[in-house]
């Protein structure tokens, strides 16, 4: 095998195993054999967990935050689309406000919206090895319980 199949050899078999050691939990995932493997979620602590424990096996880590006081967001539409390609690799709605991809090094477009507002676009350089955080902020309004704004939380 060529270094770099088993570069995804290595990243899969850690998913795998990352998977096996945890609870099923309502993670969002790619279906089995999707072109661009990926699961998403964050939403409480078991998730967030979850998600920091299956980092090893991904490539780019994006996160969803309100620009106003950087509350997490769920439910952002996520594109992501190689340099040079008129189609993305990666077209969904995040299930949370974290996603992790395994994607091949290059150059990527990542983009975000959310109630017909978008963060501004990043273009970043994926790595053979390691992983590549995106953070976007998107310019959307977050409503606190009363619970939460009684607290002091932003």
């Amino acid at each position: 095998m060529k270094p770099a199949v088993l570069c995804w050899c290595r990243h899969l078999s850690a998913l795998s195993l990352s998977l096996c050691a945890w609870p099923v939990l309502a993670l969002q995932s790619s279906p089995p054999g999707a072109a661009t493997p990926f699961v998403c979620g964050g939403i409480g602590q078991s998730e967030q967990l979850q998600l920091k424990a299956l980092r090893p096996a991904y490539s780019l880590w994006v996160s969803t935050v309100s620009l106003a006081g950087g509350a997490f967001l769920s439910d952002a539409r996520l594109r992501v689309s190689a340099e040079g390609e008129a189609a993305p690799r990666v077209d969904l709605r995040m299930d949370g406000p974290w996603c992790l991809l395994a994607l091949p090094p290059g150059r990527y477009r990542v983009e975000a919206s959310l109630n017909g507002q978008s963060a501004p676009a990043q273009t970043l350089a994926v790595p053979a090895e390691g992983l590549v955080e995106a953070l976007l902020r998107l310019p959307v309004p977050v409503e606190l319980s009363p619970e939460r704004a009684a607290s002091g939380a932003r």
